[in-house]
């Protein structure tokens, strides 16, 4: 089974300037999260949305990179279903010409 999370919008302090670590910035997040179901064995994709959103609030991240891969790791401590996660967290307001996103692909071990 795969859940798919997309357009999710959240807002939190991310980045490393100045302005950035002043208030928080709207963040798109999407999530491809593969798992085996089993009778009972499921992943909640609200807990998902809500441990995604709790890190990135509290962790006032300076860099994407640095979420993605402390959040990824709690993900998967979510269900031991779950195989493979691809987390990305977008900042639609980076660029003015464009929308930045950094993604991390991880499988579990």
């Amino acid at each position: 089974m795969t859940i798919e999370i997309s357009a999710f919008e959240l807002q939190a302090v991310i980045g490393i300037l100045p302005h950035e670590r002043e208030s928080a910035q709207r963040l798109i997040i999407s999530a491809t999260i593969d798992y085996e179901y089993r009778s009972g064995k499921f992943v909640d994709y609200a807990a998902v949305c809500a441990l995604i959103e709790h890190e990135l609030v509290i962790g006032r991240f300076e860099l994407i990179e640095t979420a993605l891969e402390t959040i990824i790791p709690k993900l998967f401590a979510l269900s031991e279903t779950i195989s493979a996660v691809r987390l990305g967290i977008e900042k639609p307001a980076a660029l003015k010409s464009a929308r930045a996103k950094v993604s991390l692909s991880l499988a579990a071990l």
